[in-house]
């Protein structure tokens, strides 16, 4: 499953589920062009995704984030 958050009419912000079993999701794609960050999209397409996931019984999610050192230095800057 995939959402796309759109202001207008751009695209603004992608989220989707690389895995899922009936009761859990994992979140595996968040992504927001470089000069849009910063504005809250990736939060409110990643919360869309979850409240569909909800309304499908989903009682769990997993956040997918690949490379902790990744994470780790952006969150440092």
């Amino acid at each position: 499953m995939h959402w796309v958050l759109v202001a207008g009419d751009t695209p603004v912000s992608y989220s989707a589920f690389n895995a899922s079993l009936p009761d859990i999701v994992q979140i595996g794609g968040v992504w927001t062009p470089p000069a849009l960050r910063g504005k809250g999209y990736a939060k409110s397409v990643v919360a869309g995704s979850l409240l569909d996931a909800r309304s499908l019984l989903v009682k769990r999610a997993i956040l997918f984030i690949g490379d902790i050192e990744i994470l780790t230095v952006q969150h440092e800057r």
